[in-house]
Parts: C-alpha cells; sequence; structure tokens
C-alpha cells in the first residue's frame, strides 16, 4: 500500500492511500498514534491510468476530482496542528515495508 506521507513520527502524521486493506482511497491523521487516527475513506480505491486530483478539506470531506469521494464529520484534528513536520513525502511511506510510488 503505498501512500503519501506528512508528518514528524509515528505519532504525528496524515497520509493518503490509494486503496486501503478495503480496496478504498483513504486520508488519515493523527497527532497521537496510529490507534488515534481519524480517517476518511472513500466508496472505491483512487482510479488509475489517468491524472486523478485528490483533495481533503478541513471539514473532513475527502474530494477526487472535484467530487465528494468520502466523509468525516467527526474530524476534529487539522494538518496546521501537526506543527513543524520533518517527514514529507510523496509517494513513500513512513513504513518501509510499503512500496514506494512506481509511477510518473
Amino acid at each position: 500500500m503505498q501512500q503519501e506521507d506528512i508528518g514528524s513520527s509515528d505519532i504525528a502524521y496524515m497520509a493518503l492511500t490509494p486503496h486501503d486493506v478495503a480496496g478504498h482511497l483513504k486520508f488519515m491523521i493523527t497527532g497521537t498514534t496510529w490507534f488515534g487516527e481519524q480517517a476518511i475513506a472513500a466508496q472505491a480505491a483512487l482510479p488509475t491510468g489517468r491524472w486523478v486530483h485528490a483533495a481533503v478539506s478541513g471539514t473532513g470531506v475527502l474530494y477526487v476530482d472535484g467530487r465528494e469521494a468520502g466523509r468525516n464529520d467527526a474530524m476534529a484534528l487539522t494538518p496546521f496542528q501537526l506543527g513543524a513536520t520533518t517527514r514529507n513525502w510523496l509517494g513513500r511511506s513512513r513504513y518501509g515495508a510499503d512500496p514506494y510510488f512506481d509511477g510518473r
């Protein structure tokens, strides 16, 4: 499961994965640990074979190509609350077992 990963440690990060264990696009954020993650899951995986625009709003909405793909009205954490981040990766995860992005 490759993902975009931005944070400063295993307890303060946000990540976007094209497909979670259920096969859905998913955004996660936490300021505590993985068990404190707040997440938004879409109803499907990120489309492949074409450019796709994915965005997450501070109000807990995940968008794909400008259309709402998932929502979590209970989201309480926003990216600015992570503070200064030192691990800002696109196409790479903080977990070594996750594959790197293999595309262009």
